[in-house]
């Protein structure tokens, strides 16, 4: 046990303790004395409204920059931690943060933040940020070889150009032998090209096409793939239903205030709705910040809805404003016809229905909508004798799930999509790390020319099905019945052509067939769904998701490098395609498709209100059409 302080001993310990407190309040007071001086030129100012002319202001902004750097010099002959944020090394590539006193401003600064600016094309900044750091831009350069000349010809900023030249910025190659004049013509940079090549030799000389640079620093794939596996079925100690029962005719809970006090409506809607129904689909009044594949396309289009609508059953939300109807949530039921059938043809189950499209408006969300439009389909569907319901979500539900979708994309002209709104979603790798350029992405996604001419051949045997041609339909509907069962473990199998046309064919997709040279016999099928951005401009589409596909005679990474050439053709930006139909992970890899991580969804096939209809199945081995729409 520790013995008590002596009377001596406990004199001595609080005088110490005074004597501290009394140097903290000096140096508080000390503080807020030059705040209020800092501040009392600006109250001078209002009081006098503006009394001070111009000159008074920039001595006032010369005398506080001058007292800036006098404390920052000051703190850094003491050992006191300085008013800017460095990096102090460790002999490791990470570094520790010093920071400043209390009444600095925090923030987070990268290692290569200048090398950011000057990536962003900022020269004020990129100035003012290598003045305050004191970092000599002639000599910074990144892990990768990279100084600010390769940053700035990845902008195209003339100006930024300029000025590190006027500096000295010396003109390098960086590891993988890339010099600032290929950054230029990888992103189409041409001013910034012919500058360089105007002033160092060495980039006149290194100076290429735009297909030579794509073709020389084209980045191979990588050799093996890992992906997250899909986590296991939830264990519940008692049954829970995905349904849910609460009555046909209950009503949502509305907001009480203003139009949402106004109750909403929940009912089977019919033909005079289509016109609604579409236009909220097609666009972006239903499901504003979460709509769609990603958050830049609509959820559908119209000519697709508009030739699905009439064999759907629908379920909306209705809700009286200003004396009209309006259309507040909907969800699509879509009969497949046909049949699930597993290996060797056996039959899961019959007249499947594709539950698509749950969308409730911002506003009405938390006010129980969905669940009871949810509930008036599941009677309406019981009603007309559909049980079997396939559908995909976001969430993992206590029932069993047949997989995990994940799609992959890849972006076949990586330039034009780096000018649209949408690139922070397609590429967010550029604007999260700054060692990334836009150049690397245009190595990794663009078509080298080697590639096309490789291809040119396999073009010409892709014919586009004509859905109006019996004959084709027909030589089609026989070719999706025979590979099917012997393909895959689990497939739809649409028993007419009218099925086919429904289900696989729907109108406003494109549909393509690749006919052999030699036998003249269909050997390939595949799909495409165009979408188009909300606001669509230019002669390109924004995407193009491959939703359905059959191969014979194309293997492995071949199977994605000719949905690659399908949608060159279409002249589509951004190509999509799923972990199903035959495409496994590893391949799409190979074809340098990256995942997007924001979409994973279970797919789910329900025969009854708790019990899964297919068991557990590589999705690879599956080929439902379950995003047509």
């Amino acid at each position: 046990m520790q013995r008590p302080l002596s009377d001596e001993e406990r004199a001595a310990k609080e005088a110490r303790l005074a004597q501290l407190r009394s140097q903290l309040n000096t140096q508080d007071s000390a503080s807020s004395a030059a705040a209020a001086a800092m501040s009392q030129p600006y109250t001078t100012a209002y009081a006098h409204n503006g009394a001070r002319d111009g000159d008074e202001e920039d001595g006032y902004e010369d005398e506080e920059e001058d007292e800036f750097f006098r404390e920052a010099d000051r703190a850094e002959e003491e050992g006191a931690a300085g008013v800017c944020m460095y990096a102090k090394p460790m002999g490791e590539l990470m570094g520790e943060t010093v920071e400043t006193g209390p009444n600095a401003r925090r923030c987070t600064v990268g290692d290569f933040e200048l090398l950011r600016l000057a990536k962003m094309g900022d020269l004020i900044s990129f100035k003012e940020f290598a003045a305050v750091v004191g970092i000599n831009p002639t000599v910074f350069q990144d892990n990768h070889g990279r100084n600010a000349l390769h940053y700035a010809a990845d902008s195209g900023n003339v100006s930024m150009l300029q000025y590190l030249i006027q500096k000295g910025v010396p003109f390098t190659r960086d590891e993988k032998k890339m010099t600032p004049v290929d950054i230029a013509v990888l992103n189409q940079h041409n001013e910034v090209a012919k500058l360089l090549a105007e002033t160092f030799s060495e980039a006149a000389e290194a100076l290429k096409s735009y297909e030579e640079a794509v073709e020389v620093f084209t980045q191979p794939p990588p050799k093996f793939t890992m992906s997250k596996p899909a986590p296991p079925p939830l264990q519940e100690s008692r049954p829970r239903t995905f349904w849910k029962n609460q009555g046909s005719h209950a009503t949502a809970t509305p907001a009480t205030t203003d139009v949402f006090a106004i109750p909403f409506k929940v009912s089977q809607l019919t033909g005079a709705h289509h016109d609604q129904i579409v236009r909220a689909l097609s666009g972006v009044s239903l499901t504003r910040e979460s709509y769609g594949f990603q958050n830049w396309l609509p959820p559908a289009e119209i000519k697709t809805l508009t030739a699905t609508l009439p064999h759907a059953t629908m379920v909306g939300a209705m809700q009286v404003v200003d004396g009209e109807e309006t259309l507040r949530g909907v969800v699509v039921a879509v009969p497949l016809g046909g049949s699930l059938v597993g290996k060797n043809g056996i039959v899961k189950t019959q007249d499947p229905v594709l539950v698509t499209q749950l969308a409730v408006c911002p506003t009405a969300r938390t006010k129980n909508v969905a669940t009871l439009m949810m509930t008036k389909l599941h009677n309406l569907l019981q009603a007309s004798k559909h049980t079997t319901v396939v559908f995909r979500s976001p969430l993992q539900l206590p029932v069993s799930a047949v997989g995990l979708v994940k799609w992959s994309q890849r972006s076949i002209a990586p330039g034009s999509v780096m000018r649209q709104r949408h690139a922070t979603e397609i590429f967010p790798d550029f604007y999260h790390y700054d060692e990334v350029l836009c150049a690397d992405i245009v190595a990794k996604h663009a078509l080298t020319k080697s590639f096309c001419a490789q291809k040119a051949s396999h073009r010409e045997g892709w014919c586009g099905v004509d859905r109006g041609n019996p004959e084709q339909v027909k030589l089609l509907h026989e070719f999706v019945a025979k590979n099917t069962v012997n393909l895959f473990d689990v497939a739809y199998l649409p028993e007419t052509t009218e099925d086919l046309l429904r289900a696989v064919v729907a109108d406003g997709l494109s549909a393509f067939v690749y006919v052999s040279p030699a036998s003249g016999a269909i050997t390939d099928f595949v799909v495409l769904r165009l979408r188009n951005l909300e606001r669509h401009t230019g002669e390109t589409r924004g995407a193009a998701m491959c939703v359905y596909a059959i191969f014979t005679s194309f293997k492995g990474p071949e199977k994605a490098e000719e949905v690659l050439v399908l949608c060159k053709s279409l002249k589509c930006d951004t190509v999509f395609i799923p972990n199903m139909f035959g495409f496994l992970d590893s391949e799409l890899s190979k074809a340098n498709f990256e995942e997007v991580l924001v979409c994973r969804e279970y797919l789910y096939v329900l025969k009854a209100v708790t019990e899964s209809a297919l068991p557990p199945t590589p999705l690879s081995k599956v080929a439902i059409p379950c995003a047509f729409i």
